[in-house]
């Protein structure tokens, strides 16, 4: 497992040829070549900024990094100062503002997209002070607060309702700690301060805007944040002592479900976008222990170094240690449009651990092990309106999702939504495939098909219908043209393997089809078996198998996923089942069950039976009725 020194040499790897090639650019006039669709300029700042989530703590102990710029050394200091001097002086050639007042979408996107990466910037040069900020000249100093001050009021009285709140509201709180007392400054404080804290429900939970909006959002920024917040602020701000006791007891609720986010490998649960920031999922931890949560500090040592040593040892670059776009290898169409070339870099956000002390227990991961280490469990949020269900098997973590992120019309589409958010199943071993439109990716989903094969529906918005006795209980409308056919789900996690059942109603003619968990390869061996009842499909150290039984005739088979677009490796298959032909208007069951295993376990899948009034599950030690009304 990675030590301190590892980690450390790592953020220096990954980090360093980013800032070398942002240098190249911005003496070559270019401001990116994957660009953030806002537009240039915030492309090039998330690759400027992002690295300094990592790249501060590296430095804040003295230890200096030189960065060759064509041949020329120069200190990150250097190059810290060179692109802010050039950025901020209004009416150069290559100042950010050059283009401000025709950037698109709304005229304060200029203000509010840019102080989310250089909100990171303020708070990297607050951890290396002596570094990054001292050095600059008086005049320097108050050219760079005073430009920054007024960009992030501009974003605060314009920002968007949800966790961006946070990045105007980390300029004003650096600003203040360095001395600064601009006129609004303690108001706008204040007030972002409330706002996001409006934003909190109970039982550990915040919502990121519209309810429904939950995945690793909630741990990385919601309670990631505030928690920073407090290392920054002190006893000069209003409330000070409040708000750290209120933080941290948030925190403390739910910091212990979140631990079963990851499996015995270090892998998080894929689950929602942002997926290419990787190990920011694992950055709540180092900063909970400098908070003084009430966390195990060897545990959050053990999650974070295997957080980070899992990407380490399995995302895939041939060209540089730039991480790519993408998840574990390049494959930039299934990352967000909001993030560019330099957007995996937030995941630098994990090196805070590089600020706490070498003798503190934190770095002691010997004592203490992840849940998934320890055994089996099912744990769920504990908010009764979210439905989001670990379960631990054998070291490999599943995520049960049954409350959605879309319920109705939305504002903004992030993209590929349905197969970040409305899959029944994620699992941390095999990750998922993602979909478009000539091939859905129907793996843990079940999809109605017309009839001429040209429409294939794939679970967005969906009813949470609850949990009771242990069963998640859904309902959607697979088209928006036909509502009233629907789709009714049953799922029972059951550790080996889990169960889904169907009930659905069509007023129309469709196939009907379901995949299971999609499993990856680097190569051509992606042995399939099909036939009966059963399907199932294999790489070298995982097995996707399901059995399935209806009320209409179906035919077990195998698909794969579109190449470059699942998570784990650029190819990637699943199981199915698929109506033998296109269905009558009617009601029928449908009932599976899923597993993926490795491939020297010995899992035998339950024999199911559709019953009148519901389904039967036999298992090994006990049978399971579910009734379906």
């Amino acid at each position: 497992m990675l030590c301190k020194r590892d980690i450390k040499d790592y953020a220096v790897k990954i980090c360093v040829p980013l800032m070398e090639r942002n240098m190249r650019r911005m003496q070559n006039g270019d401001w990116g070549f994957k660009p953030d669709q806002v537009g240039y300029v915030p492309t090039f700042l998330e690759n400027f900024c992002r690295p300094f989530w990592g790249i501060a703590p590296v430095i804040s102990d003295g230890e200096d990094i030189i960065l060759d710029a064509n041949g020329e050394k120069i200190t990150v200091f250097e190059y810290m100062r060179l692109t802010l001097n050039k950025g901020l002086s209004h009416g150069e050639k290559y100042s950010w503002d050059t283009h401000k007042d025709i950037m698109n979408m709304n005229p304060y996107c200029y203000e509010n997209q840019n102080i989310t990466e250089l909100a990171g910037l303020m708070v990297g040069i607050y951890f290396a002070k002596d570094q990054l900020w001292e050095p600059l000249s008086e005049a320097e100093k108050e050219m760079y607060a005073k430009e920054l001050y007024e960009m992030a009021e501009i974003a605060y009285d314009n920002s968007w309702p949800n966790n961006h709140y946070w990045f105007p509201l980390f300029v004003f709180t650096v600003l203040k700690r360095f001395g600064y007392n601009f006129e609004r400054l303690d108001e706008m404080i204040d007030g972002g301060l409330a706002f996001l804290n409006g934003l909190y429900l109970s039982d550990g939970w915040f919502v990121d805007g519209a309810f429904g909006r939950f995945d690793y959002y909630e741990a990385w920024a919601l309670h990631m944040y505030p928690l920073l917040w407090t290392l920054i602020a002190d006893e000069s701000f209003n409330n000070y002592e409040e708000h750290k006791k209120k933080f941290i007891s948030r925190t403390n609720e739910f910091i212990e479900y979140f631990t079963h986010w990851f499996d015995a490998n270090g892998a998080n649960v894929a689950f929602g976008r942002s997926l290419t920031y990787r190990f920011a999922a694992c950055s709540l931890f180092p900063v909970a222990v400098l908070a003084g949560c009430d966390v195990n500090p060897s545990l959050a040592g053990r999650i974070t170094a295997k957080n980070i040593e899992f990407f380490k040892n399995n995302v895939r670059n041939e060209e540089s240690d730039i991480l790519p776009e993408g998840y574990l290898y390049h494959a930039p169409a299934i990352i967000e449009g909001y993030t560019s070339d330099g957007g995996a870099y937030w995941c630098c956000k994990a090196f805070f651990a590089l600020l706490i002390d070498d003798d503190h227990p934190f770095w002691d991961y010997d004592k203490a092990l992840l849940p998934s280490e320890k055994g089996d469990f099912l744990v769920d949020a504990k908010h009764k309106d979210i439905n989001l269900i670990f379960e631990g098997h054998n070291g490999i973590v599943n995520l049960f999702s049954n409350t959605a992120y879309t319920t109705g019309k939305r504002p903004f589409s992030f993209g590929n939504e349905r197969s970040w958010y409305s899959k029944f199943v994620y699992n941390s071993a095999v990750g998922f495939g993602c979909s478009v439109i000539e091939k859905m990716s129907v793996d843990s989903m079940i999809s109605l098909v017309t009839e001429d094969e040209t429409m294939c529906s794939h679970r967005l918005a969906f009813e949470n219908l609850g949990v009771e006795n242990g069963i998640l209980h859904s309902r959607h409308i697979p088209f928006t043209n036909d509502k009233e056919s629907t789709v009714e789900s049953w799922i029972l996690p059951m550790g080996e393997y889990h169960i889904r059942i169907h009930k659905v109603k069509l007023s129309q003619e469709y196939y009907v089809k379901e995949g299971g968990f999609s499993v990856g390869s680097w190569d051509d061996y992606r042995p399939s078996k099909f036939g009966g009842d059963t399907a199932s499909v294999e790489n070298y150290d995982y097995i996707s198998v399901m059995k399935s039984v209806s009320t209409a005739e179906i035919e077990m088979n195998y698909e794969d996923t579109q190449a470059n677009f699942h998570l784990y490796a650029p190819l990637a298959g699943y199981p199915i089942y698929k109506t033998k032909e296109a269905l009558k208007p009617g009601e029928y069951i449908f009932a599976s069950a899923f597993a993926v295993k490795k491939v020297d376990d010995n899992i035998i899948l339950p024999d199911i039976v559709i019953k009148d009034g519901g389904v039967e599950i036999i298992g090994k030690e006990k049978n399971i009725f579910v009734e379906i009304k």
